[in-house]
């Protein structure tokens, strides 16, 4: 692994693992963070129908059907643009989903509005920086423009920035829970790739 890429997947990864045991640790004592509801506030404040809309398209790909749709899609990709085995990747992105779903009881943190259901931490923003992350993987590499890697990045940016706010404004999540998915996904993917690499670099 090219060692300006390890150095920067570490100083991802340690600052994301206090990040989300921190959000954890606070949410599973508190529930709601005072801006947490300042930001909720403001979000049913300028609720609108054609916006609300917009924002169930947004949130589509992390939906059941979504996941499945764009683990498949992103596995033929890897398959036909790399090998068989990296092609086995993008399908991890359904039981990672089903990982994150499982902590949130464990956390039992209430959506806002509804007690009955957990949502911290969000995996629609857990879900969409792995998606994000493996688009990386599979469509980057050295021989990749600079101009053409840094519109990508742009691109994905503004999509999980995108997902986050759709969460928030349809008042499934708390803006600490989509924080908290980022920092989960962003430590997954981090450790994936670190196996991935030293996987290659003993084969």
């Amino acid at each position: 692994m090219n060692k300006n890429i390890k150095n920067l997947q570490l100083y991802i990864l340690f600052p994301s693992l206090i990040i989300f045991f921190l959000l954890a640790f606070i949410n599973s004592e508190d529930g709601t963070m005072y801006f947490d509801q300042n930001i909720r506030n403001f979000a049913l404040g300028i609720s609108n129908t054609n916006i609300k809309d917009l924002m169930q398209i947004i949130s589509l790909p992390g939906t059941l059907y979504g996941i499945l749709i764009t683990s498949l899609t992103l596995s033929i990709f890897a398959y036909f643009r790399l090998n068989l085995k990296s092609s086995l990747l993008p399908l991890l992105i359904v039981p990672l989903v089903a990982m994150n779903e499982t902590i949130k009881p464990l956390i039992g943190r209430p959506r806002p509005g509804d007690a009955s259901s957990f949502g911290f931490p969000s995996s629609h923003a857990f879900e969409t920086i792995l998606v994000m992350g493996l688009i990386w993987f599979i469509f980057v590499n050295n021989n990749s423009k600079e101009s053409s890697k840094r519109i990508l990045l742009g691109i994905m940016l503004l999509w999980s920035t995108a997902v986050g706010i759709s969460r928030i404004y349809l008042d499934r999540h708390w803006f600490t829970d989509i924080i908290g998915g980022y920092a989960l996904g962003i430590i997954i993917l981090c450790l994936t790739f670190f196996l991935v690499n030293r996987i290659k670099s003993n084969n």
